[in-house]
């Protein structure tokens, strides 16, 4: 069973975007363990819409994107895996004020996912994953900007970051042991925190939305907002104690390459600074993690002056938690990957009002300890 939370979009054939936003990943899976590495199953698969962009998605107020198929999974380690499924997909698309939805026609749709697992018990197991989804449909009337009804061939792809719980049966004569075809083992004792420098880098794929609510005068507010797929980076240093904890300072930097809300914006940034904790749960080196920085959004013009951009938002308050895990390649060097939700609230410079982030992110990172 897959939950999520992540980006999709649906792109006509000459490559602007019709629809696009937040979306809810559900997925459900059941198969059969091939051999203790490989597991052949059938899925059903439903992304839910959470939230439009408003600029690109004209006036559709709800989206599903459905469909079933088959796939592999792989464990190249017992924690770890890979899997890839291909399926027949169908997508149902709401308008505001319209009297019926429109479906386009069935079609074919790809997924790639890897997740990282911890066994909870000797048949359940939770884990921690990212996905990339991608496919085509045809469909008559889609796209607001085409009023020719001809049959259009619309593209799909989407990123999410998803919660995967997995129940494994036992092997048939297994008597009653644990030992279960394809599940993680239980994690070795592995790698213990020493007390002293800790060292750590990550940078990863995400999404991030900025909403300005500007005062118009009279009590009311002109909210606007800007979103789009983003790139997010972090670097930290700090020191281990009590081989549990790292204190830390942080920095970190996330940006959106032409955002979806303003055609005159090239880029929005969002960057931050401020100290934070990190705590390892032993022995499987599964970390939570939280800070608290000083942030500030840019948002850098594609044209004129970056002058612009400067007076668009005061320093304020950002909070960040995460939930990851970390392998120790080396006695103090180790790669990990994390989940991240952000979110902040910052005054506007020269009455521009109050400024609202909020992102999540999928990221990979070094850490020296």
């Amino acid at each position: 069973m897959r939950l999520g939370l992540g980006s999709l979009t649906v792109s006509n054939g000459y490559g602007a975007e019709i629809v696009g936003g937040a979306s809810v990943p559900i997925g459900v899976s059941a198969g059969v363990s091939l051999t203790r590495a490989l597991v052949v199953f059938g899925d059903i698969r439903d992304d839910h819409m959470l939230l439009f962009d408003s600029s690109n998605s004209y006036d559709a107020t709800w989206f599903d994107l459905y469909g079933a198929g088959l796939g592999l999974k792989f464990y190249p380690t017992p924690g770890f895996f890979l899997a890839g499924s291909g399926s027949v997909a169908r997508l149902r698309l709401g308008h505001q004020g319209g009297s019926s939805t429109e479906n386009s026609d069935w079609g074919a749709m790809a997924r790639l996912w890897a997740a990282a697992e911890w066994p909870v018990s000797s048949r359940w197991s939770v884990g921690l994953g990212a996905e990339y989804q991608f496919g085509v449909v045809h469909s008559r009337g889609l796209d607001p900007g085409l009023p020719d009804p001809q049959r259009r061939k619309y593209s799909l792809d989407g990123l999410s970051l998803l919660v995967v719980t997995s129940f494994h049966q036992p092997a048939a004569g297994a008597s009653g042991s644990a030992e279960v075809a394809g599940a993680p083992a239980t994690p070795p004792a592995g790698y213990h925190a020493h007390d002293g420098l800790y060292l750590n880098a990550s940078l990863g794929p995400g999404w991030l939305w900025v909403r300005n609510q500007l005062a118009v005068g009279s009590g009311q507010t002109l909210p606007r907002e800007w979103s789009g797929r983003a790139t997010s980076l972090a670097l930290s240093a700090g020191v281990a104690f009590a081989h549990h904890f790292v204190v830390f300072g942080e920095f970190s930097a996330t940006q959106v390459r032409d955002p979806a809300g303003e055609d005159y914006l090239a880029s929005v940034e969002w960057r931050g600074f401020g100290p934070g904790l990190r705590y390892y749960l032993m022995p499987a080196n599964v970390f939570l993690a939280g800070s608290f920085l000083l942030s500030k959004v840019f948002m850098y013009p594609g044209f004129s002056t970056r002058g612009f951009s400067e007076r668009l938002s005061n320093w304020g308050g950002m909070g960040s938690l995460s939930l990851g895990k970390e392998w120790w390649v080396l006695s103090d060097l180790g790669i990990g990957a994390a989940a991240e939700f952000t979110f902040g609230k910052l005054p506007g410079n020269d009455g521009w009002g109050t400024y609202t982030a909020t992102g999540i992110s999928m990221a990979a990172s070094v850490s020296f300890n």
